[in-house]
């Protein structure tokens, strides 16, 4: 009876199975044709500092619109956003049930008279079941801390952005201011030499005179470096490229301070 055993069993068990053999050797490339294929991207040859001069607007920005540009373009503020979008999706992948697991084999005896084995299982991990509750509430905690660095990060840069348009702004004014300075004082550093040669006039008063615009020339050249070093800052902050004009409209009017305040305060 036991040697019979396998035979009674080929009969019944071996013909179904023969017919769905066929459909064993198409699922496994089934599940091939759905799985993910590599397509290399080539690597971008340059910045994207040539295609930044269009977005800039070509009059003066105000305090606003200089904040707005800092939180669309500068790249930490990007690599904050792709952050915090890898955290989000992290968290959903963290919500989803695992994947059961289809297995199937089939055994060809060697010698006649015994029929071909076939089993087919289904399993499910049910660690993953278990501890999904928890590792979904670790990754939405992951992803709430992201994001709120990533608003913290906005608000910093926001405030740097700021900063520097009002240096900016304040020192070009500066200059300008000091340039007509020095322009008149060069004027009556002139008349006094030509006074002092002429008998007219003390070599004190010429000297006292060349020492004055000596002293706006110098403080002109500070406000000019203090300009330019502003003005490339506030470009690296925007990532923009130095060679874009950048201007600052007139911060003077309370109208901007208090429109800022209020960007700021919806942040």
């Amino acid at each position: 009876m036991i040697g019979e055993a396998p035979h009674s069993i080929g009969h019944v068990v071996g013909p179904p199975f023969r017919r769905a053999k066929p459909l064993l050797i198409l699922l496994p490339l089934l599940f091939l044709a759905g799985c993910e294929t590599y397509q290399p991207v080539a690597l971008p040859e340059s910045s994207d500092y040539a295609a930044s001069g269009a977005s800039i607007p070509a009059k003066p920005l105000s305090l606003v619109e200089v904040a707005t540009l800092a939180v669309l373009r500068n790249p930490d503020l990007t690599a904050s956003r792709a952050k915090s979008d890898i955290a989000q999706a992290q968290a959903f992948a963290a919500g989803l049930l695992p994947d059961p697991q289809l297995n199937a084999s089939a055994g060809f005896p060697t010698q006649s008279g015994y029929p071909t084995a076939y089993l087919l299982g289904l399993s499910e991990d049910l660690q993953a079941l278990l501890t999904r509750p928890s590792r979904q509430a670790a990754a939405r905690a992951t992803a709430d801390q992201a994001k709120l660095n990533l608003l913290w990060d906005e608000w910093q840069t926001i405030e740097k952005a700021a900063s520097l348009a009002i240096q900016k702004s304040f020192n070009e004014r500066k200059q300008v201011l000091l340039e007509n300075s020095g322009n008149v004082l060069w004027t009556q550093a002139d008349r006094s030499d030509r006074a002092l040669a002429a008998g007219n006039s003390t070599l004190d008063a010429a000297g006292s005179d060349l020492a004055a615009a000596l002293e706006v020339e110098s403080q002109h050249a500070t406000a000019a470096r203090e300009a330019l070093s502003s003005d490339i800052n506030l470009k690296q902050l925007l990532n923009l490229d130095p060679a874009v004009s950048l201007q600052i409209a007139d911060l003077r009017s309370e109208e901007h301070t208090s429109e800022l305040q209020s960007h700021l305060n919806l942040v």
